[in-house]
C-alpha cells in the first residue's frame, strides 16, 4: 500500500476539486482550499484552524506540466474514507488514536491533547480550540515513528 490508496470503498465519499494556480499537489496528500476560494492547497494545520474542509488526494498534480497539456487543474479528492495518506515522521501513532493536520504542509500527524493549566486566557483557550478543530479523522492501523504514510478514517471523528 501507498500513500493515496483507497482502502475500502463502501461508503467513500469523494468530490473534484480544482487545484490552485501553480500549486504542485502529491498523491495522498492532505489537501484544501486555500481559504479565499481559490482552489487546492496543501492542507496547513493553520487553514484547518479555520474551519476548512481536509481532503487526501488520489492523484498527483505537477501544475506546470497539466497546463502544458491543457488539464483543467481538476483532482479527485476523498472527503470521507478509509485510506493511506502521507504521514509525518517521528511518532508511533496507534490505531484509533485522532490525527490532525501536521505543521508541514499536507502530513497527518498525531493529535495529543494540551495541558490543562491552572487558569486560562483567551490566547491558550483558542490556541485548544484551534487543535481540536484540526482533527480531520482516526488513525486505522499502529504505525511507527520512521512511517512515511498511515492508514486513516479521514472524515471520522
Amino acid at each position: 500500500m501507498t500513500a493515496g490508496d483507497i482502502l475500502k470503498e463502501q461508503l467513500l465519499a469523494t468530490t473534484e476539486l480544482t487545484v490552485k494556480s501553480n500549486e504542485d499537489i502529491r498523491l495522498g496528500e492532505l489537501v484544501c482550499d486555500d481559504g479565499s476560494g481559490n482552489g487546492l492547497i496543501a492542507a496547513t494545520a493553520a487553514l484547518k484552524a479555520d474551519g476548512l474542509t481536509v481532503y487526501m488526494s488520489t492523484e498527483e498534480h505537477v501544475y506546470a506540466t497539466e497546463e502544458a497539456l491543457g488539464d483543467d487543474h481538476i483532482i479527485v479528492c476523498v472527503e470521507v474514507g478509509y485510506v493511506e495518506v502521507i504521514k509525518k515522521t517521528g511518532n508511533d501513532i496507534k490505531k484509533g488514536t485522532q490525527v490532525i493536520v501536521s505543521a508541514t504542509s499536507g502530513e497527518a500527524d498525531i493529535y495529543v491533547a494540551p495541558a490543562v493549566a491552572g487558569s486560562f486566557n483567551q490566547g491558550t483557550l483558542q490556541a485548544c480550540l484551534d487543535l481540536l478543530n484540526g482533527i480531520i479523522g482516526r488513525c486505522a492501523e499502529d504505525c511507527l515513528n520512521a512511517d512515511t504514510t498511515m492508514k486513516i478514517l479521514i472524515g471520522a471523528i
